[in-house]
């Protein structure tokens, strides 16, 4: 091979390189696209005083092999609304608790339900309990564990209960694409599995159908 035709050759493994470098630049944080229910007026009329508390026993969002993809994740996620119509808006940049107590504002807003402050200690607590948040990269699949609890309350008893678990997958590709949509696909999921209106059905806030 001569050295002219050795320029195309060399040509394509340095825009190999440089894509892969562009795709594995340092990023602070994940994006999670939320994929939002159609709204409903079901519950119109409706308060809950919203709580989220993370009692994961282990804090690590990425399991070893995964965190070497993510030296300079900093624990944020950037949210944003997928909305009826496919169009997406930037909610803003969170942490984990905030991004759960986020969504689920947007969650329970869906279906008619207004949030109440915490100074109103008379209306019901809507409380998720995160359980386990984890992703994991085996076979060049991103996977990602994710569970939590939700209990309606009210005089600080408990009147309703859900347990709430989920796994999704994607094959891995150059960059963090792939980890950033495993992680949106779940958490969609997860969050639109949660049957609000039996809940409130079996605390006996509404009448059953």
């Amino acid at each position: 091979m001569n050295r002219r035709s050795r320029l195309p050759v060399m040509y394509c493994i340095i825009l190999t390189c440089m894509t892969v470098i562009g795709g594995c630049a340092g990023r602070s944080y994940l994006m999670v696209d939320y994929r939002l229910p159609p709204s409903t007026d079901q519950l119109k009329g409706h308060m809950v005083r919203l709580n989220v508390s993370d009692v994961r026993e282990d804090r690590h969002i990425f399991t070893p092999r995964a965190r070497i993809e993510f030296r300079d994740f900093q624990e944020k996620y950037s949210l944003a609304w997928i909305m009826e119509d496919q169009s997406r808006v930037l909610a803003g940049e969170y942490d984990l608790r905030e991004l759960f107590a986020e969504a689920f504002t947007k969650r329970l807003e869906r279906t008619g339900i207004e949030i109440a402050p915490a100074s109103q200690t008379r209306v019901p607590v809507f409380e998720v309990v995160l359980k386990t948040f984890k992703i994991d990269l085996q076979d060049h699949k991103w996977i990602a564990n994710v569970s939590y609890n939700v209990n309606l309350s009210s005089d600080n008893q408990w009147i309703a209960h859900e347990k709430v678990a989920g796994t999704a997958e994607r094959v891995k590709v150059i960059g963090r694409k792939g980890a950033d949509t495993v992680i949106s696909e779940i958490f969609t999921d997860i969050l639109n599995r949660v049957d609000i209106l039996k809940l409130f059905e079996q605390a006996k806030l509404i009448g059953s159908n």
